[in-house]
């Protein structure tokens, strides 16, 4: 299996998803890694782990890594899933510690919509609803800045440190979508969060991209396929919309040189393919 890496500003993201066969994102700055896959090695640095749903090539992975992570002696592992999937996963876990005889350390987290989770330093993760053939959950990771109230920004330093004297609040919370991350979903993941097209980065499931698959085959099976994409691609306002989950009949060459003939040069300037075979 060949992983791929691609950065954008801040962030490195090492992995690799094709659809059917294996979905993981390692978000490296931040310790998250976002599905598991079947295990890989290199998720052995993360610390906190998002899954999306129990399908097994986004999910099976998890006792291997667990198991190898005890083995190694790693930090706690902090995994988060969908409420549903909380219970027979912990007897999945129970019972491969029982078959080899040692202990994981890992708590599991039941992800509900209102629930946040901090994973470090000025980040944490939101989870949003999808929409798939099982219960399925996206992510967001914010970042969470103090900056100064708008209203005094042309106030002096004077002025500020006086109402700060006062008791006055003189800063305010700004807390910006940087990385979501949908995992397998219908289009209509769109419109549950408005934050999610605002998102920096944006990774998103689009398993098919021409006459492969029709879209309503690509839909019965919880997917989106890029005719749906294409009439809504503007309303997203963020920086990179990474298409991920693509599946695995098309080579990379094709993909960009479909994209390219179906996209605007200001669309396609936005959009990138992981991974894309390099």
């Amino acid at each position: 299996m060949q992983f791929s890496t691609w950065g954008y500003e801040n962030f490195t993201f090492h992995g690799v998803s094709i659809a059917g066969l294996c979905t993981t994102i390692h978000v490296k700055e931040l310790g998250v890694a976002f599905d598991v896959a079947n295990g890989p090695l290199f998720l052995n640095s993360a610390r906190h782990f998002f899954l999306t749903h129990g399908h097994a090539d986004h999910a099976a992975g998890l006792p291997y890594l667990l198991s190898m992570r005890a083995l190694t002696k790693q930090p706690q592992a902090q995994v988060y899933l969908p409420e549903s999937l909380l219970e027979p996963m912990e007897k999945i876990l129970k019972l491969w510690q029982e078959i080899e005889g040692h202990n994981y350390n890992y708590v599991l987290h039941p992800v509900r919509p209102e629930r946040i989770f901090h994973v470090k330093g000025i980040y944490f993760v939101k989870p949003f609803p999808t929409i798939h053939r099982i219960p399925s959950t996206g992510y967001t990771v914010f970042e969470v800045k103090k900056k100064l109230k708008r209203e005094l920004l042309e106030a002096s330093r004077e002025e500020i440190m006086a109402l700060k004297d006062e008791g006055k609040e003189i800063h305010e919370i700004e807390e910006t979508p940087v990385i979501s991350f949908t995992g397998d979903t219908q289009i209509e993941f769109f419109d549950r969060c408005e934050w999610i097209k605002k998102s920096k980065i944006l990774f998103m499931e689009v398993s098919f991209i021409d006459d492969k698959r029709t879209v309503d085959e690509t839909r019965f099976w919880g997917h989106i396929h890029l005719e749906e994409l294409l009439p809504r691609i503007r309303e997203f306002e963020g920086e990179k919309l990474v298409l991920i989950h693509l599946s695995a009949r098309y080579r990379s060459e094709d993909l960009i040189g479909i994209l390219q003939k179906r996209l605007s040069p200001e669309e396609f300037a936005k959009v990138h393919v992981f991974p894309r075979g390099e």
